[in-house]
C-alpha cells in the first residue's frame, strides 16, 4: 500500500476544517435569526405600514387602529384642542 504524501493529508484536513467552519457559521446564522427574527419582522412591518400610509409617521407603532401615539398638528401648542 502506498503512503500518501504529507501535503495530501494536510489538504484533506484543511477541507474538513473548512466544512466544520461552514456548518458552525450556518448554525450561528440560524440561531441568530431565531432570536432576532421577530424584532426584524416587526421593524419591516412598521416600515411597510409607513409606506402604505403614504409616509405618515404620526403613528410610530405601526398599528393603524391605535391613536395613542398621534402627534398633534402644528400650531396646537401644549394641551390645546385643535380639532375642528
Amino acid at each position: 500500500m502506498k503512503q500518501k504524501k504529507r501535503s495530501d493529508l494536510e489538504q484533506g484536513a484543511s477541507l474538513v476544517e473548512y466544512a466544520i467552519l461552514v456548518v458552525v457559521l450556518a448554525l450561528v446564522g440560524i440561531v441568530s435569526l431565531e432570536f432576532l427574527g421577530e424584532k426584524v419582522s416587526s421593524a419591516y412591518k412598521g416600515v411597510a405600514n409607513v409606506i402604505a400610509a403614504g409616509g405618515d409617521t404620526s403613528r410610530h407603532d405601526g398599528d393603524p387602529g391605535n391613536s395613542d401615539n398621534e402627534v398633534p398638528p402644528a400650531g396646537c401648542g401644549n394641551g390645546g384642542d385643535c380639532r375642528p
